[in-house]
Order: C-alpha cells, then structure tokens, then sequence
C-alpha cells in the first residue's frame, strides 16, 4: 500500500488456509490481464479467449478472506472496489474446470 489510498493486486495460488502465495506463469499468463495495478476505484479484468469463458475470479484480503467472487466470460470486466479499505489485496482466476489460470 502506498500513500495514495490505492489497492494492490497481486495473482496467486490461494487457498488461503495459511495464505500461501504463488505467481501463476502458465501458457493463459498472457491471455489475463488485470490493471490497473495498483487501483483505486475500478479493477479492470480483460479475458482474451473464448475457451477461458465461464471463468470464475476470488478476490482475497490480505489476512486470507473472501472478499468477493463472481464470473468471467471473454472480454473485459470491472470490478467495482469502492468499498474496499486501502490495503493489499490478491486474485484468482480459475476456469470452469477449476484449473488455476491466474
């Protein structure tokens, strides 16, 4: 967190019953594209591919809870953060199969 009050994101591998973090590389890394980063108000998440529809996204505080999950399809999505105190935040994405993409 710096001084402007902005949230930072972070892609994991989170099961968060210990919060163990992982960055995920995998051949959908470029497919996935989350800004900005950090944000304020609005998180943008852009899904290039159709085979990646009916993705779902986890978003979690840093202390491990769920903060907010919801669907994805191909093209771009907003994530409105408003609520969210100031602080770090991280996000998976998994496709509809469970398979961690981000």
């Amino acid at each position: 967190m710096d001084n402007s009050g902005d949230l930072r994101f972070t892609a994991i591998d989170c099961p968060c019953e210990g919060l163990t973090t992982e960055i995920i590389n995998n051949e959908y890394t470029d497919q996935i594209k989350v800004y900005p980063n950090p944000a304020n108000k609005i998180l943008n998440i852009e899904i290039a591919k159709d085979e990646m529809s009916a993705s779902v996204y986890f978003v979690y505080a840093a202390d491990g809870r769920l903060m907010e999950k919801g669907q994805l399809v191909a093209g771009n999505h907003s994530l409105n953060l408003s609520d969210y105190f100031s602080g770090a935040y991280f996000i998976e994405i998994r496709d509809k199969s469970g398979n961690k993409l981000a």
